[in-house]
């Protein structure tokens, strides 16, 4: 089955593969829980993938600029919490 594997590689989200294959997003989750692949909630990986992919414009911009976290949230199209998560992973962030 193909889709196995481009769900693990973490490319496609469960709504992805059920469009490419035509097959409902319920009998998808199905054969990965008995595949013993746990699944994630639909938009959570996507919305990671994009954050992941746009961090290192993300940050180098953040370090010139310094405008709000809120601003580059929605120059990229993902949540502020994403940022700051991808952030803390490389600065300890202070509480003003």
């Amino acid at each position: 089955m193909d889709f196995l594997e481009e769900y693990r590689t973490g490319n496609f989200t469960i709504q992805d593969l059920s469009k490419k294959y035509l097959i409902s997003e319920k009998r998808i989750r199905e054969v990965l829980r008995a595949k013993g692949i746990r699944t994630k909630h639909l938009k959570t990986k996507k919305i990671a993938l994009k954050a992941d992919a746009t961090f290192d414009a993300f940050l180098e911009e953040y370090l010139k600029e310094g405008k709000s976290m809120a601003y580059y949230a929605e120059k990229y199209g993902v949540p502020v919490y994403s940022l700051n998560k991808r952030l803390t992973k490389y600065f300890k962030l202070r509480r003003i």
